[in-house]
């Protein structure tokens, strides 16, 4: 058998015949590499620190880290839905249902719309007081400050 990295002092190696079988070996022996943890816990030589104390670039990102904004509710809601547990049916009708999302603007102004034309006596209306239990808290109190401000003009 011929060994690349054996031919390879300064002259071509010998090209390969059908015979002749050639095993490419490592250039670096991963055997003689020291353990990464050993590095890290040996201390420098100069200043006497080792990566893991005081004043290292490691506990400059743990402070960095710390820094960090808390994740909102909605980050932490996804992060729940991307666990390895949660079915992918129920992370779909999480997502999808109606009750965890804001009502849609359109909502909001078809409700003043019919207030508009045709006065409060619009919001005893089917159609409205089904649009009204789509609305969520915030939309409701949307519309509620326009009908008083709606009010308040007339």
């Amino acid at each position: 058998m011929i060994h690349i990295a054996q031919s390879l002092d300064g002259c071509k190696p010998p090209l390969p015949s059908s015979n002749v079988r050639v095993a490419v070996e490592p250039i670096v022996d991963w055997t003689t590499m020291v353990p990464l943890w050993w590095i890290a816990s040996t201390p420098c030589r100069h200043c006497g620190l080792s990566p893991l104390d005081e004043g290292t670039f490691e506990m400059a990102c743990r402070k960095a880290d710390r820094r960090q904004p808390q994740p909102d509710a909605k980050t932490l809601r996804l992060r729940r839905l991307l666990d390895d547990n949660v079915s992918l049916d129920r992370v779909w009708n999480e997502l999808n249902d109606p009750r965890n999302r804001p009502t849609p603007q359109v909502t909001v102004e078809a409700v003043m719309y019919s207030v508009r034309t045709r006065g409060l006596a619009a919001l005893k209306e089917h159609a409205t007081i089904e649009r009204l239990s789509r609305c969520d808290a915030a939309a409701l109190t949307q519309i509620d400050q326009r009908i008083a401000k709606l009010g308040a003009k007339k």
